[in-house]
């Protein structure tokens, strides 16, 4: 091979062609579906629930004895602790 002493120019750089997408890589992307619709709200009780009544304090009760009656039946319905 014969050596030149001229350094070699660069190529002038590629057109994309008519319809081609500007980004190579983004042609090879999967294309995804788009997600699902959430599901519908839960349906909220007709008869409202006396939470006084399913603790079993009165509706004088302090915050104290709420939670205290909150936490015994939180243990008690608790499945590592049943």
């Amino acid at each position: 091979p014969q050596f030149s002493s001229r350094p070699k120019s660069k190529p002038p750089p590629r057109q994309p062609q008519a319809g081609a997408s500007p980004n190579f890589r983004s042609s090879f992307r999967p294309q995804y579906a788009p997600p699902p619709p959430p599901p519908p709200p839960r349906p909220v009780p007709k008869t409202p629930l006396d939470l006084y009544a399913i603790l079993g304090v009165h509706r004088s009760a302090t915050a104290g004895e709420i939670w205290s009656a909150w936490h015994k039946i939180s243990l008690k319905h608790h499945p590592d602790k049943s």
